[in-house]
């Protein structure tokens, strides 16, 4: 799945993935890399230590990208919104935001309208069937 959203970021970014994955520190290749390690830690729950061996870095590393990213959006930095409104656009069209397998445990007191309300929500809005 971080394949995926690499080329997205490389994408949108106008950066090679190499580079954004490399050692290089210019801003033009920091932003995008801090946004990869922003999103999988964030959005897509990695692991600090699985994300340091994707840059072959230190969990130290990925905790400050994660939270440059975070002061970027506080202070509403131009450049940094407009990636991600980009990235978020990208990655629904692609549908990487959906699981390949769902195991749910639900409580009997729940009625499936519910299950399927959270579910959707869950899933950024997406279409959910059931069959019994």
């Amino acid at each position: 799945m971080h394949d995926e959203l690499l080329s997205i970021i490389s994408e949108v970014s106008g950066i090679e993935k190499d580079k954004i994955t490399g050692k290089v520190r210019s801003r033009s290749f920091m932003i995008p890399r801090q946004l990869l390690c922003y999103y999988l830690r964030k959005k897509y729950k990695y692991k600090l230590v699985d994300i340091a061996q994707l840059f072959n870095a230190h969990h130290s590393s990925i905790i400050h990208s994660v939270k440059q990213i975070e002061i970027m959006i506080s202070i509403r930095d131009h450049e940094t919104i407009s990636l991600i409104t980009l990235i978020d656009n990208k990655i629904k069209d692609t549908l990487i935001d959906l699981p390949k397998k769902v195991i749910l445990t639900i409580p009997n007191n729940l009625d499936y309208m519910t299950i399927f309300a959270v579910i959707s929500k869950q899933f950024n809005n997406c279409k959910v069937e059931i069959s019994f």
